[in-house]
């Protein structure tokens, strides 16, 4: 139950985060940085529900022909880190919901996970429902790929 929930917090302070991008849309150095997995960091904060939220983005560069990303969340419930592993077909992805310019919003539901260890003691993800997120290009498809755990592992650090 505690793992559940911790992925449902860092879920909605994922999407918290999304939120916040979506408010302070993403710089144009983040996006070029992104655009080729280029070492990069950026800082900002945001107000989403009557919390305050400081995030730290963070391009860690290629590894392993996968684009590796980790944000890390801070406020008042606690700090939370995702580390994040993305194919080049997903930057790809990222890159171009973050380069839409259109202003229409978008409904998507998005998987919710609940970690499972198996009897050999390794972690699997079960998918125990949806939510549905609304927003612009940008955040819907940031908010599927950070609340997926094959792609980010949430983890508390604090």
């Amino acid at each position: 139950m505690k793992k559940i929930i911790t992925i449902l917090l860092i879920g909605i302070m994922s999407i918290s985060i999304v939120s916040s991008a979506e408010q302070n849309k993403f710089s144009k150095a983040f996006i070029k940085n992104f655009k080729v997995c280029e070492n990069y960091s950026e800082s900002l904060t945001s107000d989403f529900e009557g919390s305050s939220f400081s995030i730290k983005r963070n391009i860690l560069g290629w590894s392993n022909g996968q684009c590796r990303y980790q944000e890390t969340i801070s406020s008042s419930r606690g700090k939370y880190q995702l580390d994040c592993y993305f194919n080049e077909i997903i930057t790809d992805e990222l890159y171009s919901a973050m380069k839409d310019k259109s202003k229409e919003q978008e409904i998507q539901n998005i998987d919710i996970f609940e970690e499972k260890v198996n009897r050999a003691g390794e972690k699997n993800y079960v998918k125990t429902g949806s939510t549905s997120v609304k927003g612009s290009k940008a955040y819907v498809t940031w908010a599927k790929f950070l609340n997926n755990p094959y792609f980010c592992v949430p983890k508390k650090i604090d």
